[in-house]
């Protein structure tokens, strides 16, 4: 189950091309836990609002969480270039599909995410 507070951020799968959902619910401590990935389509994803929300924190995975749906990836990384949220496979060195930015890749304790509608 999730709370009240939770909400929904829209990712990219670069292997599939495709954009999916992902549900995240704010923990008291204002961690963020992500939930349960699903596929979506990108325009209603837009439609729903998914990126009408801006939040800020430590990200944790739910021990339920599934991953893409398109290839399975349980990691992601932030676009510094569009801020988009895409796969990542332990990659050293990314390019997103979202804006075409390339770039290295690090670590990172907090996270920005955009969400909304759920």
């Amino acid at each position: 189950p999730v709370s009240r507070k939770a909400f929904a951020v829209s990712a990219e799968c670069p292997d599939s091309g495709k954009s999916y959902g992902i549900t995240v619910d704010p923990l008291p401590d204002g961690t963020l836990r992500l939930v349960w990935a699903f596929m979506i389509d990108r325009a209603k994803a837009r439609r729903e609002g998914f990126a009408s929300q801006h939040v800020h924190g430590s990200v944790v995975f739910d021990e339920n969480y599934n991953g893409c749906p398109y290839c399975g990836a349980r990691g992601f990384y932030i676009c510094s270039g569009c801020g988009a949220m895409v796969c990542y496979k332990g990659e050293s060195v990314v390019t997103c599909p979202a804006c075409g930015r390339q770039a290295g890749t690090r670590d990172s304790d907090e996270f920005d995410l955009k969400g909304g509608g759920y």
